[in-house]
């Protein structure tokens, strides 16, 4: 299965808002805060993991529009 260009598009926009919710939590929650240094280690590995997931659509996003100006 293929996604469309536009597919690819709106899951980086979702992954992306998710991303910044997350990243707000990791900064700003006294509840983060209040974690272990293993339970913040997880949290943040999976901002990270997030991360590369929005670059790799992004990258996905930008091989498409290379391909429709050849």
């Amino acid at each position: 299965m293929t996604l469309s260009k536009q597919e690819l598009i709106d899951k980086k926009k979702e992954l992306d808002l998710q991303i910044a919710k997350l990243l707000e939590f990791t900064v700003v929650s006294p509840t983060f805060k209040a974690l272990p240094d293993e339970g913040k280690n997880k949290w943040r590995k999976q901002l990270s993991t997030m991360g590369d997931m929005s670059k790799q659509l992004g990258d996905s996003i930008a091989a498409l529009e290379n391909t429709a100006e050849d």
